[in-house]
């Protein structure tokens, strides 16, 4: 049932328009937010009072409906009622230039139902020619319009609110030197998944949305997931973790400190390679200055932590630790997954050299009595089509694996890494460092081990650390790295490099690879995917619902 409301700041104008001091609101012409960059143009027709100098509309009987004048005044009053709420609450200030916005409302091109709505950081014109650097765009929906449902738009005002007010990655899915990162991608959509439910005063976001919410709306009070294990890489999923974690910080101290705190741990993260780790401590420090203060107590302060600690988000960094008593389990995406995405076949996205790595890496600090470690890793398939494996393993002693990486390419290939097995074509590997290795072991620096892999299914993936028992009596060597080479040359990767070592190690006996490293050197290769797919990858690199 609709209620009138007052629609506060707005600019005068004569006519008197949709737009004020959060933006203004425009009716969707024509254009695709498909296409690289958006090919998105606006109806010159705005909507102006009806009754006096009032938006007085109802909203349409039936759907989907693409001239729909009480969806407009509804964003607006929304999209006002955010920004007042920003400035007041979180103390950020939205007049400077580019802050402008533009919400675009019954999108749907060729006049059919879109479910979905989204922001974009492009420069776009309204009617008036008038450039705003900032995009809402809110689809008609096939069985309801998404501008009916403030949850969802206030959702990607705050993804607006990221990129613009701490400037955070706009990438869901990114690479960078350590290899592929959804990590900042999750705490954006949690971030806003939090902040339109507090607004709003309720912990379920979307449940209004039938198109594609409906019984699948995110609930902020329900099951969260703990990481590394409930973690896939698709960050609206993943992004349960932060939502329903500040959510229950909310519940413990209440809106009035948790708003400030989750925004200010948020302007704490870095710009890129933020962990949910990060989020986690930004949080507790926050919290930390507020007991200082006398605003929150000691038994706040314990439940807070174990908010965090049942998440597994205390210690959910970009490399985890991993012991003999504690194993490690993960999910990775496969290319099956992947190609969905972009409209390709695991075997096509193969043949433009795309490479992924675990979404996390795992570290080993040894203790005084090892003297070896062994790193090894099963796979389950979980989603995709069969069986189809091909993955390596790195180990870098003392720091981090990196890899070079180009994000509009998704191309990666290691860079600085001491020890690997390649091309393991079974679910199961592992890879041991010992008093034969070059570097041999060295049990006062720890080690990091990350998956880089081309697998057609995505994968639960165990990994566990062993370093006593018996190693067998004959193990096969590892395929060391290639020799260096020209970057984007064409080098087959038959041999090693190394006299007498192959290319990778037999399969033991369960299946795996039983290998320990020979020497070897850091190597690149290219793996440049089709402009075509990059712009794919690119095009829907902000799709947020």
């Amino acid at each position: 049932t609709p209620t009138d409301k007052e629609l506060k700041n707005l600019t005068s104008s004569d006519p008197q328009i949709l737009a004020g001091k959060a933006g203004k609101v425009v009716r969707y012409k024509a254009g695709s937010v498909e296409t690289n960059p958006p090919t998105l143009t606006v109806d010159g027709k705005v909507v102006t009072p009806n009754e006096g100098e009032n938006f007085l509309y109802d909203p349409p009987g039936t759907e989907p409906t693409f001239d729909d004048s009480f969806a407009e005044t509804n964003v607006y009053y929304h999209l006002d009622r955010m920004s007042t709420w920003v400035g007041t609450t979180l103390g950020v200030d939205t007049s400077a230039a580019k802050y402008s916005l533009m919400a675009v409302v019954n999108y749907g091109p060729g006049q059919k139902a879109y479910d979905n709505a989204a922001y974009m950081p492009y420069s776009m014109a309204d009617d008036d020619g008038v450039k705003h650097p900032n995009v809402i765009v809110i689809g008609q929906g096939s069985k309801s319009d998404f501008a009916h449902d403030s949850d969802v738009f206030l959702h990607e005002y705050t993804h607006y609110l990221n990129h613009n007010a701490i400037g955070f990655s706009q990438s869901v899915y990114g690479l960078d030197e350590y290899g592929l990162i959804t990590t900042p991608g999750t705490i954006d959509e949690g971030s806003a998944d939090y902040f339109s439910s507090t607004v709003n005063d309720d912990a379920v976001v979307g449940e209004a949305s039938l198109n594609l919410l409906g019984p699948y709306a995110r609930d902020l009070e329900g099951e969260s997931g703990t990481c590394p294990d409930t973690m896939y890489g698709e960050t609206h999923e993943d992004g349960k973790l932060i939502g329903t974690a500040a959510w229950a910080v909310r519940k413990v101290i209440g809106k009035e400190l948790s708003d400030p705190m989750v925004w200010a741990a948020m302007s704490m993260l870095p710009n890129d390679g933020a962990t949910l780790g990060d989020f986690a401590k930004n949080v507790m420090d926050a919290a930390a200055d507020l007991k200082t203060q006398g605003k929150v107590t000691d038994a706040q302060i314990a439940e807070l932590q174990k908010v965090f600690d049942d998440r597994g988000l205390t210690e959910c960094f970009r490399s985890l630790d991993t012991s003999p008593t504690k194993s490690r389990k993960t999910n990775m995406i496969g290319f099956d997954i992947l190609g969905q995405m972009m409209g390709a076949s695991c075997s096509m996205i193969r043949q433009y050299g795309v490479q992924l790595t675990s979404l996390f890496h795992f570290k080993y600090q040894p203790t005084s009595a090892d003297s070896r470690v062994t790193f090894k890793v099963s796979m389950t398939p979980i989603m995709g089509g069969g069986k189809d494996w091909d993955w390596d393993m790195y180990v870098r002693r003392g720091d981090m694996v990196t890899f070079l990486s180009n994000s509009m390419t998704m191309s990666i290939h290691p860079d600085e890494f001491d020890h690997s097995v390649k091309e393991l074509t079974t679910a199961t590997g592992e890879i041991t460092i010992d008093s034969k290795s070059s570097p041999a072991f060295d049990p006062t620096q720890p080690y990091d081990m990350v998956i880089m892999h081309r697998n057609c299914p995505s994968a639960e993936v165990k990994v566990e650390v062993v370093t006593s028992g018996e190693i067998p009596a004959e193990p096969m060597p590892e395929a060391g790295p290639d020799a260096q080479v020209e970057e984007d040359a064409d080098v087959p990767e038959e041999d090693s490099g190394e006299p007498g070592i192959p290319a990778t190690g037999e399969p033991s006996d369960d299946g795996g690879c039983g290998c320990r490293t020979a020497p070897s050197r850091s190597s690149s290769w290219a793996g440049v995917i089709g402009l075509g797919l990059a712009a794919a990858a690119v095009a829907r690199s902000r799709r947020r619902r």
